[in-house]
């Protein structure tokens, strides 16, 4: 499975579907809803919402490989800078600093 947010981040890893949000199961995931997204939570959970639909589901990811772009808004104008990626590699708990991908032209970096 695999997420990208944009052109700065990618995640892949490992999904399994989980029970409903606000079963026992995913309690844990609830509390950290309620804690850091109040008023989310609070919207979510109105009649006919995400949270009171009978088919919504959580999907836990555990990531094996996690990219980022780096970046400064002004990158192309500050000539020292050179754009670059950061990639997490999980399993191994590695990490490695390479060009940015999309400015040279490098194929992705894998194991």
């Amino acid at each position: 499975m695999a997420i990208a947010a944009g052109d700065d981040l990618q995640i892949e890893g490992v999904a399994s579907l989980k029970g409903h949000p606000l079963d026992e199961e995913n309690s844990d995931y609830i509390k950290v809803f309620k804690e850091n997204r109040p008023e989310m939570y609070e919207r979510s959970s109105r009649p006919g919402r995400i949270l009171q639909r009978p088919g919504t589901r959580v999907i836990e990811v555990t990531s094996r490989r996690i990219a980022l772009n780096v970046w400064t808004a002004n990158w192309d104008l500050e000539l020292d800078f050179q754009p670059y990626m950061v990639i997490l590699n999980t399993v191994k708990e590695e990490a490695h600093r390479v060009k940015s991908l999309e400015l040279s032209g490098a194929p992705a970096y894998r194991e």
